[in-house]
């Protein structure tokens, strides 16, 4: 059986699989693609939209898949 932990993050009590806990920019697309600019104005749209999505609902969705990426290792591009 998964075993799941509940912390405080982002102010809001939330449950989370144990082996996933603090592993979600390990999955995230988006920490590898060009337009990913956190905390800044230049952010990606999208980007910008699922965290605040994330941050008011007190969720976590690592980005698998997305339309707009564009890659920082010049050699995938």
């Amino acid at each position: 059986m998964t075993e799941h932990t509940t912390y405080k993050h982002r102010g809001q009590w939330v449950t989370v699989r144990t082996d996933f806990k603090g592993r979600d920019q390990e999955y995230c697309l988006c920490y590898e693609c060009k337009l990913f600019h956190p905390n800044m104005p230049t952010n990606c749209g999208l980007a910008q939209e699922l965290h605040e999505f994330c941050r008011n609902s007190g969720m976590t969705a690592p980005v698998w898949e997305c339309s707009k990426f564009e890659s920082t290792d010049e050699d995938n591009a």
